[in-house]
């Protein structure tokens, strides 16, 4: 891979630090996005997908899928591999330092959620180099065809590619005392959210980036009805008047 200059997703983000996340990219249940911290100079991977099976994400500048060279981390079943493409058709090869770093790995109702963590400039030499300034970044998503681990092909349904996607600024979060909760997680028919930041907006999107429903808190307390909706992966998008966080909910 070439040394380059380079949720949005549903993390909370660290006290007053300046983020901005890609905005929303999935395919056939697999969603995934990156969050660029300019304070801690890190950037956290996002992937929700099912959890039977391997799921992908290559990123950087790229002219198209599977490119050879580009920079890519799957997972195995274990853990995230950070490697790089050989090209269509051939395996990726596996770098030799790993220089993500996982910090959640969790499954709910056959859905996984995958959280890794890396610096902007990694040390390794092949490896991209992400930076804050970049307006777009080239994303490529794919999952398994099957219920397995082992790198295949994953048909021309599972995969997305995007070459510019754009960046939301995410603002300035607050101190961690205004965390914002959502429960019950999974739920069935509502969920409530409870937050000591005053909220303005609080909407639910499918995975596909399409908005579902809005709502303006009355309160600091507030229940969301979801009866009407399918079963599955939903995000939730939480406005206050000074930043914008995400979160995961499944609807049972």
């Amino acid at each position: 891979m070439r040394k380059l200059n380079f949720f949005l997703m549903m993390i909370p983000l660290a006290a007053l630090a300046q983020t901005k996340g890609t905005n929303p990219i999935s395919v056939q249940n697999l969603n995934a996005g990156l969050v660029l911290n300019n304070n801690t100079q890190t950037v956290t991977l996002t992937m929700v997908g099912p959890s039977d099976r391997w799921m992908a994400i290559q990123y950087g500048q790229f002219s198209g899928g599977m490119e050879e060279g580009s920079d890519v981390a799957y997972f195995n079943g274990t853990t995230l591999v950070d490697a790089r493409h050989n090209g269509i058709g051939t395996t990726p090869s596996a770098d030799a330092e790993n220089n993500w770093t996982v910090t959640q790995n969790t499954v709910s109702s056959g859905f996984r959620t995958l959280v890794a963590t890396r610096p902007f400039n990694s040390p390794d030499a092949t490896d991209y180099d992400f930076n804050y300034d970049d307006t777009t970044i080239g994303i490529a998503i794919a999952r398994g065809n099957t219920a397995s681990f082992n790198l295949a092909y994953h048909g021309a349904a599972n995969k997305t590619v995007n070459t510019a996607l754009g960046f939301t600024n995410l603002g300035v979060s607050v101190n961690e005392k205004q965390m914002i909760e959502i429960f019950p997680n999974p739920c069935q028919g509502f969920f409530t959210v409870k937050s000591a930041a005053e909220l303005t907006e609080v909407s639910v999107y499918n995975l596909s980036g399409s908005k579902i429903t809005s709502v303006k808190p009355s309160n600091s307390t507030q229940e969301i009805q979801v009866s009407d909706l399918s079963v599955g992966v939903y995000l939730v998008e939480l406005k206050s008047d000074n930043q914008t966080e995400w979160k995961k909910i499944i609807v049972e």
